[in-house]
C-alpha cells in the first residue's frame, strides 16, 4: 500500500471547513488504509447523517489525521488543489479513483 509522507500539505490547521464533505474520492489503497487504521485503532467514527466526514470530531480535529486519503492530504483552504500540484510535480493523483460515501462505510448500522 502506499505511503503518503510527501503529498501532505504541511500548515493545515485542521479548522474543519474540508471535512463537510460525506463522500469522498480515493483510491482503493487510501480505503483500505483507512480501514485498518480504524480497525487497529479502534476508531468510532461519527453519525453526523450524512452532512460531513464522520471521522471528524467535535472540535473539528480529524480522527484519522495519519491515514486520511490523499485527497484530504492535499486540501488547502488558502491555496487551490490545482496550484499544490503545479509546485509539487512529484506528487501523483490516481486516476482510478473509488467515490466513497463515508458513512455508507464507516458508521455502523443499528
Amino acid at each position: 500500500m502506499a505511503r503518503y509522507d510527501d503529498n501532505t500539505y504541511p500548515d493545515c490547521r485542521q479548522c474543519g471547513s474540508c471535512c463537510r464533505l460525506n463522500v469522498l474520492a480515493m483510491t482503493a489503497d487510501d480505503y483500505a488504509i483507512v480501514k485498518r487504521f480504524v480497525a487497529e485503532r479502534n476508531v468510532r467514527p461519527n453519525d453526523y447523517a450524512k452532512q460531513r466526514c464522520c471521522f471528524q470530531n467535535p472540535d473539528f480535529t480529524c480522527m484519522i489525521w495519519e491515514a486520511r486519503p490523499q485527497v484530504c492530504r492535499l486540501h488547502n483552504c488558502h491555496v487551490p488543489r490545482r496550484k499544490i500540484l503545479e509546485d509539487n510535480p512529484g506528487i501523483v493523483v490516481d486516476e482510478d479513483l473509488w467515490l466513497v460515501d463515508m458513512h455508507e462505510n464507516f458508521v455502523e448500522k443499528s
